[in-house]
């Protein structure tokens, strides 16, 4: 439907025609303004990670610990850059983050009645989010302080 007002037309979107409209939205978005982060783009949301987590044997299989650890790291990574721009790799190194897992990884076993709710995967995934988010802020509140430096500096000039 098309009506006329002032020197234009406008077309009035119809009911049942904003469902295709929001798919040409994705399309469009997906052509245009695409992720940042290709690289990442196979990721499974949160809850299909943490269902998938609870089939492995992370207890007593070191490697499946390893894929649980990998997976967890992709997501953030991923996170990270979207976000912040910033890269894992830029905020821990590897032994750092592989004591922090290490270091999880007891604490859920120790506790695992108490944390078996959220589930390893959660557990691990939530706090080496918070563990590198902390690095991340501090990060960022150093980018934004060299930013207010050199807008001071030129106008200064």
């Amino acid at each position: 439907m098309t009506r006329t007002l002032g020197h234009g037309k406008i077309d009035l979107i119809q009911p049942g025609v904003s469902s295709r409209l929001a798919g040409m939205d994705n399309d469009l978005k997906q052509k245009f303004a695409p992720r940042r982060n290709k690289r990442y783009a196979h990721l499974r949301r949160f809850h299909e990670e943490a269902a998938w987590a609870n089939t492995l044997d992370w207890k007593t299989n070191d490697y499946d610990f390893y894929r649980l650890t990998r997976a967890i790291l992709d997501y953030l990574d991923s996170d990270f850059r979207e976000k912040c721009g910033i890269r894992v790799d830029q905020l821990a190194d590897r032994a750092e983050i592989r004591d922090c897992f290490r270091t999880c990884r007891r604490l859920y076993q120790e506790e695992e009645r108490l944390f078996q709710r959220l589930g390893i995967y959660g557990f691990l995934h939530v706090n080496l989010e918070l563990w590198l988010g902390g690095k991340a802020c501090h990060v960022m509140d150093a980018r934004r302080e060299a930013a207010e430096r050199l807008i001071r500096e030129s106008d200064a000039a």
